[in-house]
C-alpha cells in the first residue's frame, strides 16, 4: 500500500494531468503512461456535471458545452489537438470513480477540486474507493480546504496559490497540510519560510530541467508537479547517484 508522508527525503514527482505531452490530458492513457514513466503520483481535475456525475476535466466546458448543463450521457469524444504544449481532446472525460479505481494501490492521486461548492461531495466519493494514504486533495478555494479539514481532518489537503499575498497565513487559516504555489512564487525566501513554519510545499508546474533540479534539492519541497514526469524522474535518479 502506498503512503503519503508529511516529509520525504526526496520530492515526489507528480504528473500534471498525466503525461499530458504525449497523451490527452486527464485521460486514462495519460495516467497510465505517467505510471510507466515512473511518476509517483498523478494530478488531475474534477468537476461536477448537471446530472451529479463528477468528471475528470480541467475546463468548465467540453466541446464548448458547459459541463454543469450536461448529463454524462451527453458527452462525446473529440479530435485530439495541441494546446499550450499539451494534448487535449480525445476520449470524453472519465468519471471520477473510474480513475480512482484504475490506479488504486498503484499510484498516489492528487485530486484538484475545481468548484467551490463541491469539496465534501468529492471527498466522500474518494473515500469510498481509496484508502486515506492513497491520495491528497487540493483546491484554489480556501473554504474548500477548510471545509474538508473540518469534516475529514485525516484527509491530506493542499491550498493552491497562484499570486502572492499572505499565502502562508491563508494555508494556516484553512488548516492545510500543504501549500501549493505556482513555480514563479516559489522563491528561496518562500521555501525558507516554509521550512521555518514546517509547511511542506507542492510546487507547480515545473518543466525546465534547471528548475526541477533546484526543487529536487530544496528541503521545503514535498512534491513537484510537472508536464514532463519522465524528465523529472530521470533527473531525480541522476541527483540521487
Amino acid at each position: 500500500m502506498v503512503e503519503i508522508r508529511k516529509r520525504l527525503a526526496v520530492p515526489l514527482i507528480a504528473a500534471h494531468r498525466g503525461a499530458c505531452r504525449v497523451e490527452p490530458q486527464n485521460s486514462l492513457a495519460a495516467f497510465s503512461t505517467a505510471r510507466e514513466m515512473g511518476a509517483d503520483m498523478i494530478e488531475y481535475d474534477v468537476r461536477r456535471m448537471g446530472d451529479g456525475t463528477h468528471a475528470v476535466n480541467h475546463d468548465t466546458t467540453w466541446q464548448r458545452q458547459v459541463l454543469r448543463e450536461l448529463r454524462y450521457s451527453d458527452l462525446h469524444d473529440a479530435p485530439k489537438r495541441a494546446e499550450r504544449r499539451r494534448i487535449t481532446g480525445g476520449r470524453k472525460p472519465e468519471r471520477l470513480e473510474t480513475v480512482l479505481s484504475a490506479y488504486k494501490g498503484s499510484m498516489r492521486q492528487d485530486i484538484e477540486i475545481k468548484e467551490v461548492d463541491d469539496g465534501i461531495q468529492v471527498i466522500e466519493i474518494v473515500l469510498s474507493v481509496l484508502e486515506i494514504t492513497e491520495f491528497v486533495v487540493t483546491s484554489f478555494h480556501d473554504q474548500v480546504v477548510a471545509q474538508i479539514k473540518q469534516r475529514h481532518p485525516q484527509v491530506k489537503a493542499g491550498l493552491l496559490v497562484s499570486s502572492p499575498g499572505r499565502i502562508f497565513e491563508r494555508a494556516q487559516r484553512a488548516n492545510a497540510d500543504y501549500l501549493c504555489p505556482r513555480e514563479t512564487l516559489c522563491t528561496r525566501m518562500v521555501t525558507r519560510r516554509a521550512v521555518e513554519l514546517s509547511i511542506p510545499l507542492v510546487v507547480w508546474t515545473v518543466n525546465r530541467d534547471l528548475r526541477i533540479k533546484r526543487f529536487l534539492d530544496d528541503p521545503a519541497i514535498h512534491a513537484i508537479i510537472t508536464d514532463v514526469p519522465d524528465r523529472a524522474v530521470k533527473l531525480r535518479s541522476e541527483q540521487g547517484n
